[in-house]
């Protein structure tokens, strides 16, 4: 049994023979989980709030296939914090949200590697810009796969 399950005291339950668990506090009650087989989904609607007219919009495929969005990335200049890393869950929630819902999507994030600060940065490293910037673009990646981020579909240099 992993560590943590031995600390808190919780053990594993099988969800529906997908193979995937959850941690669950020992004792007598017994978790029901209903099965859930989707083969036809109803029409759902995803709606956001709008702040200009403070009510929610409805939002839909352009083309009734493919949800295409656009997120601003990360200026690599040095490492990544908490602070940056909030945006890129956020984005990841919102597209495993549309993807849940059985649209396809397009997700395009951007990844700023021409900046003031990336030059700043890199002539203080004593680094031509471009190894800089590859260097901190792979740091933010790997720390984007440790937080179990989906890859987004482009990510254009800006």
């Amino acid at each position: 049994m992993p560590a943590y399950c031995q600390m808190r005291k919780w053990r594993k339950v099988n969800l529906t023979g997908s193979g995937s668990s959850i941690p669950f506090p020992l004792g007598r009650q017994r978790l029901k989980l209903p099965q859930l087989i989707l083969t036809k989904l109803d029409p759902v609607e995803l709606s956001l709030y709008d702040t200009l007219t403070r009510e929610p919009r409805v939002i839909r495929p352009f083309d009734e296939v493919t949800f295409r969005f656009y997120c601003c990335g990360p200026t690599v200049y040095g490492p990544a914090h908490i602070g940056n890393l909030r945006t890129f869950v956020l984005q990841d929630v919102f597209r495993r949200c549309v993807e849940f819902l059985r649209i396809e999507t397009c997700h395009v994030r951007n990844i700023t590697d021409v900046d003031d600060k990336t030059i700043r940065e890199s002539q203080r490293a004593g680094l031509i810009l471009q190894d800089f910037t590859r260097k901190w673009q792979s740091q933010f990646e790997e720390d984007c796969q440790a937080l179990n981020i989906l890859a987004p579909t482009h990510a254009p240099s800006a």
